[in-house]
């Protein structure tokens, strides 16, 4: 093995099962989360599962690509596909393209579209997108759809969402159930959207193995746990302009260490190396080096993401490794390194 390489194709690529262990009568749905962006769609697919397969911010548009997630129970499985929010016509030229049309495609790979609507946003007639998406759903798909309307805990005057969602439901003529309300934040009546989820299974063979959880990459999901770190401490247009290039993936047996998660502020705090056994031998594990440049547009955009004296960028390591330690169960190291490179991909 070389001393330095980046990820290989097969960490790069979605993860392949081949012959999967299931019962005779094994059922599977497919349900694609759609909705407009910050709607809850990932934070919903992470309780349905109860796993964190979906990063989660209070930003638009965290989630970047079709996600796939997977919760089996017994001979159940199903299947969510976790979508960026839709962007309507005023908005595309403020996104990727793969953006922009991956919620759409994905529509044709669901048994039943799960539509995820903002119940605040409704109650204050901000719902230029949610006007879009159900102007233009028609006549893209004929899918079943289920209408779920999320953030009930936010909203006061219930009479003025009723009416809503009782003009979007008239909107869409093969939604087959709801409207149910919501809050998946807060766990309000995500077990009885289960349970008719769970309905709605039909026969046929599993997609991942009784216990995964997704069919995430590994470097996929690594580059997702860094990037909610930045998209928590940064603001405004700057957690979107940053984008990530591994540069360095390379395992090793190393001593064993002791992980110590948090100190006493909650913050992770770096290992330390394990206790001798009876021998004399602290024994030896697989440790991950990875390395990642986060390229930015600029030097002012550089000095924000490092922040004073480097802190910014040490506590985004520092986090990341601990959620990446987790994710793959075995210890990792990680170094970012800030790069300033002109964005010529991006959509002016």
């Amino acid at each position: 093995m070389d001393d330095y390489q980046s990820a290989d194709q097969m960490q790069a690529m979605p993860k392949v099962f081949g012959n999967i262990e299931q019962p005779a009568d094994a059922h599977i749905g497919k349900f694609v989360v759609f909705g407009a962006a910050n709607a809850g769609k990932s934070t919903l697919v992470n309780r349905l599962t109860g796993e964190n397969v979906s990063i989660v911010s209070p930003r638009p548009q965290t989630t970047r690509t079709r996600i796939l997630a997977a919760s089996t129970e017994g001979n159940k499985q199903m299947v969510f596909l976790d979508t960026p929010g839709v962007v309507s016509r005023q908005g595309l030229r403020r996104v990727e393209r793969n953006v922009v049309t991956s919620p759409w495609l994905t529509l044709g790979e669901a048994d039943l579209i799960i539509i995820l609507l903002d119940a605040y946003k409704l109650t204050q007639k901000t719902e230029e997108v949610e006007k879009y998406i159900f102007r233009n759903l028609g006549h893209r798909t004929d899918v079943p759809a289920v209408l779920v309307i999320n953030k009930i805990d936010l909203v006061e005057d219930h009479e003025v969402l009723a009416a809503k969602v009782a003009e979007y439901k008239k909107a869409y003529s093969n939604i087959v159930e709801g409207p149910i309300y919501i809050s998946a934040l807060g766990n309000v009546n995500v077990d009885e959207l289960k349970v008719f989820l769970q309905s709605k299974v039909r026969p046929g063979n599993w997609e991942v193995p009784a216990g995964v959880s997704s069919d995430m990459s590994t470097l996929m999901r690594v580059e997702e746990l860094i990037r909610a770190q930045w998209f928590a401490r940064l603001t405004g247009y700057l957690p979107y302009v940053v984008r990530q290039k591994n540069v360095v993936w390379k395992y090793a047996e190393v001593p064993k260490r002791q992980e110590i998660p948090q100190d006493g502020s909650g913050h992770a705090v770096e290992p330390r190396a394990a206790e001798q056994n009876a021998d004399g031998n602290i024994g030896m594990q697989q440790e991950l080096y990875i390395e990642q440049q986060l390229i930015v547009p600029s030097e002012g955009v550089a000095k924000i993401l490092l922040g004073t004296g480097g802190q910014n960028i040490k506590d985004i390591g520092r986090d990341a490794r601990l959620g990446i330690t987790k994710a793959l169960g075995h210890p990792v190291r990680l170094h970012l390194q800030v790069t300033v490179e002109k964005d010529t991909t991006h959509r002016k």
